[in-house]
């Protein structure tokens, strides 16, 4: 028993509140909330969304892996609340394929900025060869759940 006790101590110390969507795992319903778009785009001092076939720049990871790194946007109502949790999957189609090359789902933490919700900049990976990206189209479909409602969306973009 002594064990055990020590083995949870250890696993509860390893939380260092660095994963803010963590409290999240137990909050998200689904259900029949309205819907709303959602956006996927860059944070460069605000919420930028992708531009429909716009440029999207690929980024090395550390292990050399390339990948692109999207936040996604939400337009929120008068009434929302300032946080909200939301499980985010972003299925990516390269070049027009109906197999999908990436799928990438989140549990989300997203804060309310005026008119918007945002979450963080997550990590999409996508491959390793940089010609087989670069000068490609990735299309990609969005849907987030959260307990207060839907939203979905798509964006096409040239990765570069």
């Amino acid at each position: 028993m002594r064990r055990i006790a020590c083995i949870l101590l250890l696993l509860l110390s390893a939380c260092d509140g660095t994963d803010e969507a963590a409290h999240c795992l137990f909050q998200v319903a689904a259900g029949d909330e309205p819907s709303r778009v959602a956006s996927l785009g860059s944070d460069d001092g605000g919420f930028t969304p992708y531009a429909e076939g716009g440029s999207v720049s690929l980024v090395y990871g550390q292990q050399g892996g390339l990948m692109i790194t999207p936040r996604v946007g939400v337009p929120a109502g008068a009434e929302d609340p300032e946080t909200l949790c939301g499980t985010l999957t972003i299925t990516s189609y390269m070049d027009g394929a109906t197999t999908p090359a990436e799928r990438l789902q989140e549990v989300l933490l997203l804060r309310r900025s005026g008119d918007l919700y945002r979450s963080a900049r997550m990590q999409q990976f996508l491959g390793y060869s940089e010609s087989e990206l670069v000068g490609h189209t990735l299309t990609m479909t969005t849907e987030l759940v959260t307990s207060a409602f839907v939203a979905s969306g798509s964006v096409s973009v040239e990765l570069q």
